[in-house]
């Protein structure tokens, strides 16, 4: 019921913006002005409840809107514009399904995000769509995909200009070599993140790349720590990623909550971990993320050894009973992260 009524509150608040100008004559202008406000309402839905609210949503915007406004107004002047935010759409239908867990499918979607992007020579999007792939690849543990998908998009990060790209492409790599357990390149690349983003501009930056900021930058940074068992710095980059704007980024700051959480128990920590994965789990609860479930899956065998406490015996039960029953039954040690 809950979920129905979002997507029912996404088809008005879209509908609301899709009325025309009376001072726009252009019908194709007006179809990719409707085209770009469904666009922001389906982003901050997703960063509000997450992937699963508004997956369906997404996709069909995709499939029986973008697309075939795209194939009709091919040789219109808006043709490149409405290529570019196709391919914006499609790269969301591919957040939204690896925020549910259809990896697959995820990356089917990111496929035609690339080709639509760099068929519209824009070299940012396109380093942007690949960065996606690599953040998915780091997430599934699979560290050699992170590290050569991060170095495709760098070749396009470098072509757009822009440090923050080059930087946010450096942070996927770091994350792969951790995976690698390749310790030296993982710092190289946090080295070079830094760097690059000291030089950013946000004045320079497209719209969709406004969530780069320093919070960001430390909780990629703290991912990458802890996944080679850096957890005090872990610890601290979690902390800095506090000051995410979680009013927009609902989803980012549970995932945030969640690192602190993890890095915390691996320290020893124990108040503090729980203190962090009890609001990591309450907004789990408003979410539908199936990533936000696998982070507190990923918290709870953290805290396994600390069970006979009773406030960690009582968040590990809460986490169990949001989980389903798949990851439910991996309430155990991973091989590795």
């Amino acid at each position: 019921m809950k979920r129905r009524t979002i997507l029912q509150s996404i088809s008005l608040l879209a509908y609301g913006y899709s009325t025309p100008s009376t001072d726009d004559p252009d019908p194709d202008s007006t179809d990719l002005h409707i085209l770009k406000e469904r666009l922001e309402a389906y982003r901050s839905m997703d960063n509000a409840y997450g992937g699963s609210a508004v997956r369906d949503a997404v996709s069909n915007a995709l499939n029986f809107e973008a697309l075939p406004l795209l194939k009709s107004h091919g040789h219109s002047p808006v043709a490149r514009d409405l290529q570019q935010t196709t391919a914006e759409l499609a790269q969301l239908a591919g957040w939204t399904a690896y925020d549910s867990g259809l990896h697959s499918l995820a990356r089917r979607h990111f496929k035609v995000a690339l080709e639509l992007a760099v068929e519209a020579h824009d070299d940012a999007l396109s380093c942007e769509i690949l960065a996606a792939r690599a953040h998915q690849a780091a997430f599934l543990q699979n560290g050699d995909d992170a590290t050569q998908l991060a170095q495709s998009a760098l070749r396009f990060a470098v072509r757009s200009g822009l440090p923050s790209l080059v930087s946010e492409v450096y942070m996927s790599s770091a994350h792969g070599y951790a995976l690698q357990n390749d310790t030296k390149r993982t710092y190289q690349s946090l080295r070079l993140a830094e760097d690059e983003f000291s030089k950013i501009s946000p004045d320079n930056d497209p719209a969709w790349a406004k969530y780069l900021c320093d919070a960001y930058l430390h909780a990629r940074t703290g991912h990458t720590l802890l996944a080679i068992g850096e957890h005090h710095a872990a610890t601290e980059c979690a902390t800095a990623s506090l000051t995410m704007n979680n009013q927009t980024y609902v989803r980012g700051h549970m995932f945030n909550l969640s690192l602190l959480a993890e890095s915390s128990a691996s320290t020893g920590d124990i108040e503090r971990a729980t203190d962090a994965g009890t609001h990591a789990l309450a907004l789990a609860h408003k979410l539908r993320s199936q990533r936000s479930h696998e982070y507190l899956r990923r918290l709870a065998v953290a805290l396994v050894p600390y069970r006979s406490n009773s406030e960690v015996s009582g968040l590990i039960d809460g986490i169990a009973c949001l989980l389903p029953k798949v990851q439910h039954s991996r309430l155990q040690p991973d091989n590795g992260r």
